[in-house]
């Protein structure tokens, strides 16, 4: 599975387990609404592209979740071990 798929699925989960809205959701993880709503669609609509998030924002999205850094990495498909 590409990686960005993962982390939709992982955002997802998450805003579902946590009964988030969007909005909700973007501030507690310190991200636009706008750019989370695309990291959990996985695609950007205007260029039709897999998202790729810059390390510094899934660190951000990690710590704000209180996931471990690696843990949230690897359930995000972007380090195996």
């Amino acid at each position: 599975m590409e990686n960005h798929n993962t982390l939709s699925m992982v955002l997802r989960k998450t805003a579902q387990e946590k009964q988030l809205s969007l909005r909700e959701f973007a501030g507690i993880l310190g991200v636009g609404h706008v750019h989370i709503s695309k990291l959990m669609a996985g695609i950007d609509p205007s260029s039709n592209k897999p998202i790729s998030p810059t390390i510094d924002t899934l660190l951000k999205i990690a710590d704000a979740l209180e996931i471990p850094r690696a843990e949230f990495l690897r359930q995000c498909g972007y380090i195996d071990f």
